[in-house]
């Protein structure tokens, strides 16, 4: 049960309260690394757990870590070392809230692109209208020429000899 894991700190809290050598000092962080941590997010990653689920998992383990190694600094020292260079004990809130603000900044991007896009087809459809405008008047003047040219042609048949 990954629920459990976090508890299995206590099993060298005795060890340690003895004596601090440093390979039982070893031993907790690989405890604490290998056998908690990386399992909660092997866990998370088959589909065992959820993220919410992974996380407070995660940070209820490192509180029961300082909680109950607190006064030992090179246990500290350690841990905290581990924290610094692991990418994988990052909490998956860190690395969604990341996205998040990346993917706001797209759409914020997206969002102006298409604002500009929106002013230029608005000046588009202006011009497209006073051309619309601009042809409807030739249109008229075309008509009004065609009127002209049928009257014209009517009077010349007036005067041609008939056959």
């Amino acid at each position: 049960m990954v629920i459990l894991l976090p508890f299995k700190l206590l099993s060298l809290r005795s060890l340690l309260a003895e004596k601090r050598e440093p390979e039982d000092i070893q031993k907790l962080l690989d405890l604490y690394k290998n056998d908690i941590m990386n399992t909660i997010s092997q866990a998370y990653q088959a589909g065992e757990i959820k993220g919410s689920d992974e996380t407070a998992l995660m940070s209820f383990t490192r509180m029961l870590m300082d909680h109950l190694y607190r006064k030992y600094d090179e246990i500290r020292e350690g841990v905290e070392e581990m924290r610094d260079r692991d990418h994988s004990l990052e909490l998956d809130m860190d690395e969604y809230i990341d996205k998040m603000i990346e993917m706001e900044e797209q759409l914020d991007s997206k969002a102006e692109e298409l604002a500009n896009m929106n002013k230029e087809l608005a000046s588009m459809n202006k011009e497209l209208a006073s051309m619309n405008k601009e042809l409807t008047s030739k249109d008229e003047e075309l008509a009004s020429k065609d009127e002209l040219i049928r009257l014209l042609s009517e009077r010349l048949a007036q005067y041609e000899p008939q056959m």
